[in-house]
């Protein structure tokens, strides 16, 4: 299974990608977002479940993209 692809969904997620890209780790996300690094390191891996608006958009303002770079549904 590809692991960039969010389990139980077509959902596939490219923050691992963006960080890469960026050269940024988790860790530094986390400091950067003010946001934990638990949510931000499951965030990553796929395994959150749910996730408040306001951590998207402030993960979105770090990383300087927009939601539909983070997330994409595919077929």
């Amino acid at each position: 299974m590809d692991k960039t692809m969010i389990e139980g969904t077509k959902i596939k997620n490219y923050l691992p990608a963006i960080l890469g890209d960026k050269k940024m780790s988790i860790r530094e996300l986390s400091e950067e977002t003010g946001i934990t690094y638990t949510m931000i390191r499951d965030l990553y891996h796929g395994q959150r479940q749910s996730v408040k608006w306001e951590t998207i958009d402030k993960v979105c303002e770090v990383l300087d993209v927009d939601v539909g770079d983070l997330f994409r549904r595919v077929k």
